[in-house]
């Protein structure tokens, strides 16, 4: 596939951490994103949160410029492939943007702390 596929969680990452409330957004991390997507990426909502409150999510970042191409599941593309035809329980993607990451692609250690200097390199 010639895109990135981003998959990208919402509370900690997208927003601070209020579950079951929706934090403050983290824009800088929402308008890259916003790019990625307009550059031709693909963004997957990657949550924990149930279906009722993924909804939410997926509102409050429309309201924000920032719409999803998937919540909690694989791109239709990828269903299509061979790989995807064997249904992982992983969401396929290049890049997982999380708050409780340790490791990210080449060796780059990030924390909670650290996501804004990933987020600078999609």
């Amino acid at each position: 596939m010639p895109f990135k596929i981003i998959a990208v969680d919402a509370d900690g990452t997208l927003c601070e951490d209020k579950y079951p409330e929706i934090g403050e957004p983290r824009q800088h991390i929402i308008d890259r994103l916003i790019q990625h997507k307009q550059d031709g990426g693909k963004v997957i909502l990657w949550t924990c949160r149930n279906k009722e409150h993924s909804d939410e999510i997926v509102e409050w970042a429309k309201g924000l410029g920032l719409e999803f191409d998937a919540v909690n599941d694989d791109l239709p593309e990828v269903k299509e492939t061979d790989f995807g035809k064997s249904k992982s329980a992983k969401v396929y993607a290049d890049i997982y943007l999380d708050d409780k990451n340790e490791l990210v692609n080449e060796n780059i250690f990030i924390n909670n702390r650290l996501i804004e200097r990933i987020v600078k390199h999609l």
